[in-house]
């Protein structure tokens, strides 16, 4: 079983960090490497990498810029964003990338996440799934950042992804991201009673109370973007990153609340 995590999500987009709000609308963060040096200073126990352009533009990974923040960072780095192939795997984990981050090729080709898990496995690969709401208010996951709905109802799309072998999923709120509004702790409860494998909550995060809620109903981490790269919601850019007395202070609060 994973330790609970405190997990800052990074996007890249045209070679920049950049932030979003329901996954539209990036506003650039910095450059990568600078970025990822200042939470070099922080005792971080894990970053996500998610390249928001490569699916979109049917591009491979940019393994040039993936090589230049494993060798910057000195904790580990899960990376989602292109990945289609075992070479672009094996490429990837060769650059020093500890977990591979899985969302799009789920549908497009599951048994690419199998043979991913049966050659690095499962602790090495992460799916990626992505929830909203449809205009009818019902919840619906999407592939490629939102744009493509899946048919099957979520519960049985995310027992189909578990089913794939992976050792995590990565669950991320559309409707919530870049809102400071707090987590949707309305559907978290039953994913984490749905799933037995460890899974991570995404978006929305606007204190770190927030984190709280999430861990409570047993989900291994919660991640968030703007809180860790915003000073608030002005968006003026401030690294930051709680101090492991105030992470602790989170954990013990969510084993109680």
């Amino acid at each position: 079983m994973l330790l609970e995590r405190i997990i800052p999500c990074l996007l890249i987009k045209n070679g920049g960090f950049v932030k979003t709000r329901k996954f539209k609308n990036p506003d650039y963060v910095g450059d990568p490497v600078n970025v990822i040096n200042l939470f070099n200073r922080f005792e971080v126990d894990e970053i996500i990498i998610l390249d928001i352009g490569a699916t979109r533009e049917r591009r491979s990974p940019d393994f040039h810029l993936i090589d230049h923040l494993a060798s910057e960072c000195w904790v580990p780095l899960a990376y989602g964003g292109g990945v289609r192939s075992m070479e672009h795997a094996k490429k990837i984990f060769s650059l020093g990338i500890e977990k591979i981050i899985i969302n799009s090729a789920i549908t497009s080709n599951p048994d690419f996440i199998s043979e991913l898990v049966q050659v690095y496995g499962s602790q090495a690969v992460v799916a990626s799934v992505d929830i909203g709401k449809d205009f009818f208010g019902r919840y619906v996951c999407y592939t490629h950042s939102g744009r493509k709905k899946i048919k099957a109802p979520v519960m049985e799309y995310l027992k189909f992804v578990e089913g794939l072998g992976v050792g995590e999923v990565f669950v991320n709120f559309i409707d919530r991201d870049g809102t400071w509004d707090g987590y949707d702790n309305e559907l978290t409860p039953s994913i984490i009673e749905t799933l037995s494998v460890p899974v991570v909550i995404c978006g929305g995060a606007g204190s770190r109370k927030d984190f709280i809620e999430p861990l409570s109903f047993g989900a291994s981490a919660a991640a968030a973007g703007s809180l860790f790269v915003y000073k608030g919601k002005d968006k003026g850019v401030l690294i930051n990153y709680p101090e492991r007395p105030e992470i602790d202070d989170i954990l013990r609060a969510s084993k109680h609340d």
